[in-house]
């Protein structure tokens, strides 16, 4: 389970740090991918468009389709798409593929975001065949999720894993099992997804994969834990809780003691075998999400970073001086520098 810190963390500035350099690398790359006009063409001249101004930003995006005509993008709208996709994914950064109070995923966020960048820039059918192949194919699988229309999934032939992924999302979107037969290698994620999403238990029967099954038993258990705010349903199905991305039992009665806002939950964790530290997670994560920095003694483990993050979404510079290690209380100190 991860944890999720309203404020600013160590691990909100690495994903941000990335962010800037998919950033940097979606730059260069494009400035460096070969024109898709003809020899002799100017850069920024189209056949039946006037040529725009290279140190302005190009104005296309915004001009109704039916004045562009089909034309594909040139390479300075490529930039514009592309910064503007960017964009979108940084916008919806921070929803988290799955919340503790509500039963669907935030996951297509990015996806509606990235739809109306596209449309906005007359669709999939105006990026070239040498337009570069992520771009593409993002576009199809954006399509096909919010239209809710598998047959951009066809048009992938390139990646097997990019054609099966878009079959994956788009069965999500349409809440259809049955359309995890097509994304082959991630069926059993599939089906796990739409088993979460209805709550279904039976459903995680479909799946062949006995790690994806069980860990599809464990993500619907804690889920229901969780909303009904009742530590009780993790003990009664400890026995269900086998497999997971962290140890199923300590994700389940951590759900709950943050659903709850109760750190007398965490108890349940003293001496879990699957999680020597599971009660200092399980309470260093009550205490952020509560930003009740008592229980930060209680942490042990977590107790230094615990501290930081608290320090930084109460905008408490003091809190820092509590950090026993000195590096990091000197970071933390930083971020009211």
């Amino acid at each position: 389970m991860k944890r999720k810190p309203k404020g600013t963390n160590m691990k909100t500035r690495l994903l941000f740090l990335m962010f800037i350099v998919f950033a940097v690398l979606i730059i260069g790359c494009t400035s460096s991918a070969p024109s898709d006009k003809p020899a002799g063409q100017s850069q920024n001249t189209t056949p039946g468009v006037e040529p725009q101004n290279t140190a302005q930003k190009s104005q296309s995006a915004t001009v109704p389709t039916s004045k562009v005509g089909s034309r594909y993008l040139n390479e300075s709208e490529i930039l514009d798409l592309k910064m503007d996709l960017l964009d979108a994914a940084i916008t919806c950064f921070g929803n988290p593929l799955d919340s503790y109070t509500k039963l669907d995923y935030d996951w297509q966020c990015s996806e509606k975001k990235e739809y109306q960048v596209f449309s906005k820039f007359g669709g999939c059918a105006r990026l070239s065949p040498t337009s570069d192949l992520d771009t593409r194919e993002k576009c199809d699988t954006t399509y096909a999720v919010v239209e809710k229309d598998e047959t951009f999934c066809e048009k992938q032939e390139t990646f097997r894993s990019s054609t099966e992924g878009c079959f994956r999302e788009v069965a999500f979107a349409k809440n259809d099992v049955a359309l995890c037969e097509k994304a082959d290698t991630f069926k059993g994620i599939c089906i796990s997804d739409i088993a979460f999403l209805n709550r279904n238990e039976s459903i995680c029967n479909q799946i062949n994969e006995t790690y994806y099954q069980e860990s599809c038993l464990a993500k619907i258990i804690t889920k229901n834990a969780a909303l009904a705010m009742d530590v009780s349903v993790c003990l009664k199905n400890q026995d269900k809780l086998k497999t997971g991305d962290v140890p199923p039992f300590l994700d389940c009665v951590t759900s709950v003691s943050i659903t709850t806002k109760n750190e007398s939950n965490c108890d349940y964790l003293i001496g879990y075998p699957d999680a020597p530290t599971g009660f200092d997670f399980c309470m260093s994560t009550v205490a952020e999400e509560t930003q009740n920095e008592a229980l930060c003694e209680k942490a042990k483990t977590y107790r230094d970073l615990c501290y930081s993050i608290i320090a930084t979404e109460t905008k408490n510079v003091l809190l820092c001086e509590k950090i026993s290690d000195e590096k990091g209380k000197q970071y933390c100190k930083e971020d009211f520098s």
